[in-house]
C-alpha cells in the first residue's frame, strides 16, 4: 500500500473540511460517553497555539461574511473517533452520516478521499454528506466517497493534521493514541457493514 503524502492527505482534506466547517452549530452536543486518554494526556492542554492557529485560519479562509454558524466549542465528553454511517436518501441517493463538529479522516488508504462534497442533510445532532466524483490523470471519472474513512472529532482532526516533525512528545503520544483509535473504528466500522 503507498502511503499518501502529508500534503495530499491535507489536500484532499481540505474540500471537506471547508463544507464542514460551514455547517458547524455550537447547539450540537455529543451523547457519546467520555474516553480515557493513555498515560492521563488531556487533549485541552496539547489544543495549544499550534493547533488553536490551525483552526483560526481554517476558519477564517472558509466562513463567509453570509454565515452566522456559532463557533465550535470543545466538548470534552465528545469521543475521538466515530463510524461514518451509511444511509440512502429519499431520493435514493447514498450519504455518509456522521455527527455534527467530526471530519473525515482517511483510514485505508487504498480508497481515495473525497474532495468537495454536497451537504445531503443536516441537523444540530449530525450531517450527511454526499460522494463526488474525481477525475483521474488519464481522463476517465472515479465516484469517490467515504468507504475508507471514519469521524473524527474536530480538534482530534487538527492535530492529526498537524506536521509530525514540529510535535512535542505529548502531541506525537495523542496523534498516535487516535491514529490506533480510528483504524480500530474503522475495523469495527468495516465488518458491521460486511454483515449487512
Amino acid at each position: 500500500m503507498i502511503k499518501m503524502s502529508y500534503l495530499n492527505k491535507r489536500i484532499a482534506s481540505l474540500g471537506v473540511a471547508t463544507a464542514l466547517t460551514l455547517t458547524m452549530s455550537s447547539c450540537a452536543r455529543s451523547k457519546h460517553k467520555a474516553e480515557i486518554i493513555p498515560n492521563e494526556i488531556n487533549i485541552e492542554k496539547i489544543l495549544d497555539d499550534d493547533v488553536n492557529k490551525e483552526a483560526n485560519s481554517l476558519e477564517e479562509n472558509v466562513i463567509t461574511e453570509t454565515s452566522l454558524e456559532p463557533k465550535f466549542v470543545f466538548d470534552p465528553s465528545a469521543e475521538s473517533v466515530v463510524s461514518i454511517e451509511t444511509v440512502i436518501m429519499e431520493n435514493g441517493e447514498i450519504g455518509y452520516k456522521m455527527p455534527q463538529f467530526y471530519f473525515p479522516y482517511l483510514v485505508d488508504e487504498n480508497y481515495p478521499m473525497p474532495g468537495w462534497t454536497a451537504i445531503l442533510d443536516i441537523t444540530d445532532e449530525y450531517k450527511v454528506l454526499s460522494g463526488c466524483d474525481m477525475i483521474n490523470p488519464d481522463g476517465t471519472t472515479t465516484y469517490c466517497n467515504f468507504e475508507g474513512s471514519v469521524g473524527v472529532y474536530y480538534p482530534y482532526w487538527l492535530l492529526l493534521s498537524l506536521n509530525r516533525e514540529k510535535c512535542n512528545e505529548a502531541e506525537l503520544e495523542l496523534i498516535n493514541s487516535i491514529e490506533a483509535s480510528a483504524e480500530q473504528t474503522y475495523d469495527e466500522q468495516t465488518k458491521t457493514n460486511i454483515k449487512k
